[in-house]
């Protein structure tokens, strides 16, 4: 009994995990995106995944660190399964915003994170399935905005996701 709680309790540990990371609570979103390729690239040296952040805050509000999660996590899934790709390059990095007009108060920076891979590359007639559609419902919650498309570096495809951020 005691050997088959302990199962449970370390296949709890690791669902509760893929649904919320607890590192974010703990750790630089830098760091925990540092984690997650790092357990993509355990599983094989294919492909290869290079992540590059630049002037990130140490801590950002709970639902953009889930969100900018996810969209790594859901990117990198989705190159792998489909695009067939061998490199993946995922870049993150917080920009000041300058004002639309004059006087405007609105001034938020923005958290632009772009990943490209080397894969197939998508067709217009290609179906948005659930994890396209759940990171688009998230990033839109936040005021951002995504967008997926060929790789304008050369062959494979680039998903884009802005959101702003507080100051």
């Amino acid at each position: 009994i005691e050997e088959i709680a302990d199962k449970i309790q370390l296949m709890n540990r690791r669902l509760l995990d893929r649904l919320r990371p607890m590192a974010l609570d703990h750790l630089a979103l830098s760091e925990v995106l540092g984690g997650l390729i790092s357990e993509f690239q355990r599983h094989g040296p294919v492909p290869k995944i290079t992540l590059s952040v630049d002037n990130l805050a140490a801590r950002y509000d709970d639902a953009t660190n889930i969100t900018i999660y996810r969209c790594v996590q859901e990117g990198i899934t989705n190159a792998l399964r489909h695009a067939q790709a061998t490199s993946l390059d995922v870049d993150l990095r917080e920009c000041p915003v300058e004002p639309r007009t004059k006087g405007d108060l609105d001034v938020r920076p923005v958290l632009h994170l772009s990943i490209t891979d080397d894969g197939t590359g998508t067709s217009l007639g290609d179906t948005r399935g659930l994890g396209l559609t759940s990171m688009e419902e998230r990033v839109r919650a936040l005021g951002g905005t995504i967008s997926l498309g060929p790789n304008p570096g050369g062959r494979g495809t680039r998903l884009k996701v802005q959101i702003p951020v507080e100051n």
